[in-house]
């Protein structure tokens, strides 16, 4: 195994510098970044043997911190590798003892966004998907990154007093599309191009940096196919499309979908990206490693001597932890052929 990595946090605190000021009493740090449907928060455990933290320097509820984290001697002595965090808003302040300890936690969703703390009632009209997590976005003072080339299109959509963020979570689970807050954008997004990316390493079991691995492969609320059976108004057609991707699991139930859909082209759509929603969590894995920076949420690595379990994996959640620099991937295995 590699030699023990180490790794120190950079830090602004509403956009000043405190790196310095944190070095002393900083006692760890992590960094759970997700794929989607979750924020990514950020914790930071400090010494307050001196009481600075909870008196003089204690934080305020919602000051910005930005982050990332620095990986030293990552390629061999001298060498060093930056893995940005974004910008987080500390929602959490703890203080235990004894030792005396403080931990600021942050979330990547502001907690007082009108995306989380506004309950809303309003309607919209012959919209897409992507015209209303804009208006959602721009009210929220974030940028809208819509990654799908399929934009689903409503006659009429009501939200009705609820939260934006639960409300465009539920069109984006229906529509089989993902959705993450980060960085101050809004992102929604087509897994199917992400798992079609090549590996960015292969994790090899006794040659790697691995700590320790878990794997599972569950037959639960897994489905072999997915079929589409809407029931139109009068003046339109009755349509129903079953679809069985080419490397279906041989065990499982078909997935009834009752949405509208104008075509047979749209009813594929639907069903491939539904039951691969759905399928998700058939094959899993846990793995710890020496801390890696380019192994973050969204990409996908290699898996290699675990037998069956072997094979191309997605990250789903990347925690970072430090000083002693470790990295902890929740994998899924991809989904090929749907």
């Amino acid at each position: 195994m590699s030699s023990i990595r180490r790794a120190g946090l950079v830090v602004t605190y509403n956009g000043v510098d405190i790196t310095t000021d944190l070095k002393d009493y900083l006692i760890s740090f992590s960094y759970e970044d997700n794929y989607d449907n979750k924020a990514d928060d950020l914790q930071v455990v400090l010494d307050d043997k001196n009481g600075l933290w909870r008196a003089g320097w204690y934080p305020e509820k919602g000051a910005r911190l930005t982050g990332s984290i620095v990986a030293y001697d990552w390629l061999g002595p001298g060498t060093t590798r930056v893995l940005p965090l974004g910008s987080f808003e500390i929602d959490e302040i703890g203080y235990a003892g004894p030792p005396d300890v403080v931990t600021l936690k942050g979330v990547s969703v502001p907690v007082n966004s009108s995306l989380v703390d506004e309950n809303k009632i309003r309607a919209w009209e012959d919209a897409t998907l992507s015209e209303i997590a804009g208006d959602m976005a721009s009210e929220a003072q974030l940028e809208l990154m819509f990654e799908s080339e399929y934009d689903p299109e409503y006659d009429r959509i009501e939200q009705s007093e609820e939260a934006d963020l639960p409300f465009l979570q539920d069109l984006c689970d229906k529509a089989g599309l993902r959705l993450k807050v980060s960085s101050n954008r809004l992102i929604i997004f087509d897994d199917e191009k992400y798992d079609a990316a090549p590996s960015v390493t292969t994790i090899t079991r006794g040659k790697s940096d691995v700590i320790s691995y878990s794997f599972s492969s569950s037959t639960r609320k897994i489905y072999s196919s997915a079929r589409v059976e809407y029931e139109p108004s009068d003046d339109e057609d009755e349509i129903e499309y079953t679809y069985t991707p080419p490397e279906a699991p041989k065990t499982g139930r078909t997935l009834v979908i009752n949405e509208r859909v104008t075509s047979l082209a749209e009813a594929e759509r639907l069903c491939r990206r539904k039951l691969r929603k759905a399928n998700a969590s058939e094959n899993r894995a846990e793995v710890t490693l020496l801390g890696d920076p380019t192994l973050v949420a969204g990409v996908n690595v290699s898996l290699s001597g675990f037998g069956k379990f072997d094979g191309k994996y997605a990250i789903e959640v990347a925690t970072h932890t430090g000083p002693t620099y470790e990295t902890k991937l929740e994998l899924r295995r991809t989904l090929e052929g749907y």
